[in-house]
């Protein structure tokens, strides 16, 4: 029988942390005793966990030493502070936070990729959820050819910038449904009004991203690029992978590397986020086009939920390899 983990949650009550919750109760992980924790904020909150009540606790005074396992998924400042003090106190860490994914020293999780690193270092990053769904995708494809290039279009879903980006959406979208007009609405988290609307990202977060799926996939740094945009979806975000390949492939060769690894699915079916991927742990994969007069460059269109599969999945992935 595998040992019981006693589990600290570092941001229980955001968008990834309620996630996180719903698929630790569907999963047949052995869990002893779960504590949530978040800011001051949040206190007196309860959360439910088979059929169990939890207050939600104050980070800033819990003892780590009392659980085995810390899983962080709050914004890169909580982890800074709370991630050193979970490790000296003895604890394996999961992050989900830029914090720990910008060291290149932190091994960089992604699960059907790289369970290697759990044996590694009592600290461990989670990839960003864009990052984990390409390479996961690029991964397959790497098992039949090899990728020379890739140029990656992400269309990111709202729920990336958090809870209070959703809110924001919402509120926008209502403002403007309700005939008032696109200047006076509600925005504090964007550069721009995102409701009906598309907002590139910064240029720091696409390198950043490209650097991840670097260190995932091993393609030379200078073969990749991503490209990014914020997308008025709430949950569900859509990629679009243009890969020059090693060899030409046929349709049925990608789509047996896709369906060959876990939660990935060759359809030939309109696929979108928030129709097919939202609320699903699958990554939906198809062939958008295949060059006319270059059969080695090829187009992948894919959608997945990017919380519940882009992170939530990937650190339940984390703690399961972690019960052996």
């Amino acid at each position: 029988m595998k040992e019981k983990l006693d589990i600290a949650i570092v941001g229980a009550t955001g968008v990834v942390g309620e996630s996180l919750l719903e698929l630790l109760e569907s999963k047949e992980l052995s869990v002893g005793k779960l504590v949530l924790l978040a800011s001051d904020r949040s206190l007196g909150k309860v959360m439910y966990f088979k059929e169990r009540s939890i207050k939600i606790q104050d980070v800033a005074t819990f003892d780590f030493s009392s659980v085995n396992v810390a899983i962080f998924v709050a914004a890169a400042d909580a982890s800074e502070t709370f991630v050193p003090k979970a490790i000296s106190a003895g604890c394996k860490v999961i992050d989900a936070s830029s914090y720990s994914r910008s060291n290149a020293n932190i091994p960089l999780y992604v699960e059907n990729i790289s369970t290697e690193a759990l044996g590694q270092s009592a600290h461990i990053a989670v990839a960003d959820s864009s990052a984990a769904i390409v390479s996961q995708v690029m991964t397959a494809v790497q098992q039949v050819t090899q990728i020379n290039r890739a140029d990656v279009l992400v269309y990111q879903a709202a729920s990336g910038a958090g809870r209070e980006a959703v809110e924001e959406l919402v509120k926008q979208t209502v403002h403007m449904m309700s005939g008032k007009g696109r200047e006076d609405a509600p925005r504090e988290l964007m550069p721009a009004t995102l409701g009906f609307n598309v907002i590139k990202t910064d240029e720091a977060y696409d390198q950043q991203l490209a650097s991840e799926v670097v260190r995932l996939t091993t393609i030379d740094a200078g073969s990749v690029m991503v490209s990014s945009a914020w997308v008025p979806v709430i949950y569900g975000s859509g990629f679009m992978l243009h890969l020059d390949l090693a060899e030409a492939l046929r349709e049925e060769q990608l789509s047996t590397a896709i369906n060959a690894i876990a939660d990935l699915s060759w359809t030939k079916e309109v696929v979108t986020p928030a129709d097919q991927a939202a609320g699903k742990e699958q990554i939906l994969v198809q062939l958008a086009q295949q060059h006319p007069h270059n059969a080695k460059r090829i187009a992948l269109w894919c959608v997945a939920d990017n919380i519940r599969k882009g992170v939530a999945a990937n650190i339940l992935s984390a703690v399961s390899a972690l019960q052996g």
